[in-house]
């Protein structure tokens, strides 16, 4: 099972809006997708109209089985969802010896999926490093604004604490441009930065995702961009994101816990 965190400092650039869509694509494609919401906001039931029984707060802290927590969303997808009861998790956490990688061991042996992205709160948190050392590979959405860079620079800066204090190297696999209007100007400009920035590394720069309503009308309806609008550039751009993600985990012959490609990393890291 390939592990991805989907992550940003900054609020608003379409993290949870992406895991949704790039699951959903990724299902289409034939793929199994688990998705793990961390963030309290609960963003992700919220938007696919569910509400239930267990969260990830029972699975981490009341060790509800994980059968009982996941929940089947659409075909080949399930879902460990979160609530206001996740704040609660973090402080039950503080005082627990490696408590920041309680999730990793929660989900040893479940392995039954293709891939799993991780979603997370717009804020460095205890849940954000437990989600980080579980899966190591981190796609960053950055929307058209400098504070977006920052918020995924902020991201970057955790990373040096990671490894002094855990031995662990993330990977930043992704930039994902997020809400690009070529209209603007100031697209223009933060892809450039990005390009600036991650270009000359092995970071994938994903294809944009644009600009477009049919997101907010799908959010709005509880669906995903493929139900909503299969047509939609959203669509089109969600889908050959997915198709490259796809083609550079195949390419690189990741076994299903990642390590093949962790060794490459580590090596050339």
């Amino acid at each position: 099972m390939f592990k991805i965190t989907i992550a940003n400092q900054k609020g608003g650039v379409g993290k949870t809006t992406s895991v949704l869509n790039l699951s959903a694509a990724l299902a289409q494609m034939g793929k199994k997708v688990l998705v793990i919401d961390t963030d309290a906001q609960g963003s992700i039931a919220t938007l696919l109209n569910v509400k239930p029984k267990d969260t990830l707060y029972n699975f981490l802290i009341e060790g509800v089985k994980f059968e009982e927590c996941v929940v089947n969303v659409r075909p080949n997808i399930d879902s460990i969802f979160s609530d206001k009861k996740t704040e609660l998790a973090e402080m039950h956490l503080v005082p627990v010896m490696g408590r920041e990688r309680t999730l990793a061991e929660r989900m040893e042996g479940i392995d039954h999926y293709d891939i799993c992205f991780v979603d997370c709160a717009p804020s460095l948190s205890l849940l954000q490093t437990n989600a980080v050392l579980y899966t190591r590979y981190l796609i960053l959405p950055i929307s058209m604004d400098s504070l977006a860079i920052a918020g995924a620079s902020h991201v970057q800066e955790t990373f040096v604490l990671l490894k002094k204090y855990f031995e662990v190297i993330p990977i930043i696999l992704g930039i994902l441009p997020t809400f690009v209007d070529a209209r603007l100007s100031i697209s223009d400009q933060v892809l450039s930065s990005i390009h600036e920035v991650w270009g000359n590394t092995n970071t994938i720069i994903f294809p944009s995702i644009r600009v477009d309503t049919n997101l907010a009308k799908a959010n709005r309806y509880h669906k995903t961009i493929f139900e909503y609008s299969p047509q939609s550039r959203a669509s089109e751009d969600y889908r050959r994101v997915a198709e490259i993600l796809l083609d550079f985990i195949e390419k690189n012959k990741v076994s299903k816990s990642g390590g093949d490609l962790l060794a490459q990393e580590e090596k050339t890291g």
